[in-house]
């Protein structure tokens, strides 16, 4: 802490292991086919089902920690903020992200072709579906599948956040050039435009029974409420850590309480009103909440953070990005296997995939990771300590 704020924070590991768990649950549960997992404790009856059917918010936490890690490097340092190279984070950013990301479609592209493989040297049916279209893979190589009703949830459905991710990336060097001007104004713009944007799109797309409703929400304009609230979150941690003097733990104890309250309020029926619909007030509630949640890990004394610098949870949150990009296709198969040639009921199916598949896809993204990310996790040309770490 003499020298400064620490540049690499064990929390925000953990938050990525803790947003991919709450991504692939969704999808396990939803490939599972939804089931209601209700029980009853004396009185008391509980729908699992709702309460998992709202962890897709998970991709949420994600957008917050992008904007998190981005502006952290320059939130901690003036110096770091006074020097920032444009041309040099987007050669950073376009190695990190986009080669795994091409592999990842190669992954699925195969991975039909390989099990019905599999299937007939087994001695059993199988017949392969229709491959994915040239358009389908232009449009994701260049990132702009999210722009077509066509091609926003192909080759594989979880891919449509990297579209809007990369537009983050790509309108990350105008924040800085705002900030620089204009401080911390810029992350209220950020909010206002996000508000902006949303209630005349929503007005634009009233009616209409496809996709484009939902598709104008994933641009980033309209998702711009969560890059700013991990942007603000960063200035926070940065500002506390120079300060060396952390929070209490007891107000670390509040902002993470607080943030399962607000977190509850953004999933909550009352935000599905219409009126509140146009505007992403949920979004705006909800990106506060991972953001205090953030706030209250990496800038408290409180002892919850000490689950979250667990070093299993980090290393799972260091590998989160080839978790994220094998997981919804495999996981699929996987489900059709349980559905199709071995049948279990939907609960146990869930279960299944939950813990089972789980292992499998972790043993899968684990081998990926090495081969098609770690490779470009740090740049060779780049000078000083690496910052990237060892797995248990």
């Amino acid at each position: 802490m003499s020298n400064g704020p620490i540049m690499r924070l064990d929390s925000i590991d953990s938050l990525r292991a803790m947003a991919m768990l709450m991504v692939f649950t969704y999808h396990a549960w939803a490939i599972a086919g939804t089931p209601r997992l209700a029980y009853s404790i004396g009185p008391i009856r509980l729908q699992l089902g709702d309460v998992i059917g709202k962890l897709s918010n998970g991709v949420d936490l994600f957008m917050v920690l992008s904007g998190f890690c981005l502006f952290w490097p320059v939130a901690r340092s003036s110096e770091r903020m006074a020097s920032w190279n444009a041309s040099q984070y987007l050669q950073r950013r376009l190695r990190r992200i986009v080669p795994p990301y091409y592999l990842a479609i190669v992954y699925v592209s195969l991975q039909p072709h390989v099990l019905v493989a599999v299937f007939h040297l087994l001695g059993k049916a199988a017949n392969l579906q229709p491959g994915f279209t040239a358009w389908q893979y232009f449009t994701h190589v260049l990132f702009i599948h999210t722009l077509f009703n066509s091609t926003w949830d192909g080759i594989q459905g979880s891919f449509w956040s990297l579209g809007l991710e990369m537009q983050f990336y790509l309108a990350f060097p105008f924040l800085i050039w705002a900030y620089r001007k204009y401080g911390k104004r810029t992350l209220f713009g950020m909010v206002c435009i996000a508000f902006v944007y949303r209630y005349f799109a929503a007005i634009a797309t009233s009616g209409l029974r496809d996709f484009r409703p939902y598709l104008v929400t994933i641009f980033f304009l309209g998702r711009w409420v969560q890059f700013a609230a991990g942007m603000g979150a960063a200035l926070v941690v940065a500002r506390i850590q120079h300060s060396k003097k952390l929070l209490s733990g007891s107000t670390g104890g509040l902002l993470i309480g607080g943030s399962v309250v607000m977190y509850a309020i953004a999933t909550s029926r009352i935000m599905r009103i219409e009126l509140l619909s146009r505007v992403p007030l949920g979004d705006l509630i909800l990106s506060v909440a991972f953001g205090a949640l953030i706030v209250g890990l990496c800038a408290s004394t409180n002892r919850i953070k000490l689950l979250f610098e667990a070093r299993l949870l980090g290393w799972i949150g260091y590998i989160s990005y080839s978790v994220f990009l094998i997981h919804q296709n495999t996981l699929y198969y996987l489900g059709e296997f349980f559905r199709r040639v071995h049948p279990v009921p939907e609960p146990e199916r869930f279960i299944i995939l939950e813990t089972f598949g789980f292992c499998v896809i972790l043993g899968i993204a684990y081998a990926f990771f090495l081969m098609c990310e770690a490779p470009f996790v740090n740049d060779p040309r780049r000078s000083g300590r690496s910052l990237t770490k060892a797995p248990p």
